[in-house]
């Protein structure tokens, strides 16, 4: 497997190369960061800044567990806390980018390792031809439509496949970007993680197109073999569809859904496939410019516990989690880079999986929220 990835990754390198000899050395326009490909204007001075910082207050009804399980937000319940505060440097000129982003709070306690948390993004790219950026370092996952910024999504509070989705990466990207198209090939350690935990690499995958003007599809991937044991062979690929957009000037909408299979995984049958899908539907009114309401359904069919674990239902069967719900959500904007939100969402289990407090099948849980960019 570890020769197989190389290779194809050695491969997609080689196209690049014989695609970059085409090219005239032009000078080169680049497009705004965004969250996924980073493809900024050229700037004077070639070094900025920038900061972020979101607090919240959460609460739910599963009190039996001191940190609330598979949170939306971060683990900690009824207490005033810090979501995540972070500085970003980065610096663009000519064809050489390199972005550092420090961070601290629950959010990095929650979703980074221990050794690399205060960590979120350190890598550095050139661009040998136009439209083409070769990048290598600490990067935020290419996987997933909800970041780990609640800033930069609809809802402070996750969707559930959103938390079982990569939150880092570590490793080289080469991307192309045109005017409707944007494609990169990953080299990474593997699945959620910085210290490779097996010395196998991971392969991932990410396209997007505009269809139109305000509709875009993406499809982004990554696999690999996620066994810390080298003898034990559990290939998994995960896939992420998403389109999203506009519907006129005052609602905007996505649908994430996900699909992994892995190997050796099947709940009553580790020597067969284990399978999981989920998803959810977010859609966001803007009432005004400073007030919207938005609404999001979401589900979780890991029938197998390939990412959620396996638990035990009231009939003594053993299941992965399956449950689905319904989101509310409430956002003021006093300023374009500052906001607070109210929201609510409520979560049901399938399968006679009582695992809340008290025997329950469904949990309620709220989130007040802060935050602002500067």
């Amino acid at each position: 497997m570890q020769k197989n990835i190389l290779t194809i990754f050695l491969t997609l390198l080689l196209i690049c190369i014989l695609f970059i000899d085409g090219y005239s050395q032009d000078t080169l326009v680049h497009l705004k960061d965004s969250i996924k490909t980073s493809n900024p204007v050229e700037v004077n001075p070639p070094v900025t800044y920038g900061g972020y910082v979101d607090t919240y207050y959460t609460h739910d009804n599963d009190l039996d567990h001191s940190l609330e399980r598979f949170p939306g937000v971060s683990g900690k319940r009824d207490e005033f806390r810090l979501n995540i505060a972070m500085i970003t440097v980065k610096y663009f000129k000519e064809n050489v980018r390199g972005n550092l982003t420090l961070q601290y709070g629950d959010i990095p306690d929650l979703l980074w390792p221990s050794e690399s948390k205060y960590i979120q993004e350190a890598n550095i790219g050139f661009a040998p031809a136009k439209n083409i950026w070769i990048d290598a370092g600490y990067f935020i996952t290419h996987i997933g439509s909800e970041g780990i910024r609640p800033g930069e999504n609809t809802f402070s509070a996750n969707a559930l496949v959103s938390f079982y989705e990569p939150s880092t990466q570590a490793g080289v990207s080469v991307t192309y970007s045109s005017k409707r198209f944007t494609g990169a090939a990953y080299l990474l350690n593997g699945y959620n993680v910085i210290n490779d935990n097996n010395k196998n690499k991971s392969i991932g995958l990410s396209l997007s197109y505009k269809l139109f003007r305000n509709i875009e599809i993406v499809y982004n991937n990554i696999g690999g073999n996620e066994s810390s044991d080298l003898g034990n062979q559990n290939l998994r690929l995960y896939n992420n569809f998403i389109i999203r957009g506009s519907l006129g000037p005052n609602w905007i909408f996505v649908v994430n859904n996900d699909f992994c299979m892995q190997q050796r995984s099947k709940v009553d049958d580790n020597t067969k496939m284990g399978l999981m899908f989920g998803g959810f539907v977010t859609s966001q009114y803007n009432i005004t410019p400073k007030y919207a309401i938005a609404l999001r359904g979401e589900y979780l069919t890991d029938i197998d516990g390939v990412m959620s674990g396996v638990y035990v239902n009231s009939l003594g069967e053993s299941t992965g989690l399956q449950l689905f719900g319904p989101s509310l959500g409430f956002e003021y904007k006093p300023m374009d880079d500052a906001y607070f939100r109210i929201e609510g969402r409520y979560l049901k289990t399938m399968k006679n999986l009582n695992i809340f407090s008290d025997g329950r099948n469904y949990r309620v849980d709220g989130c007040l929220s802060m935050g602002v960019g500067f």
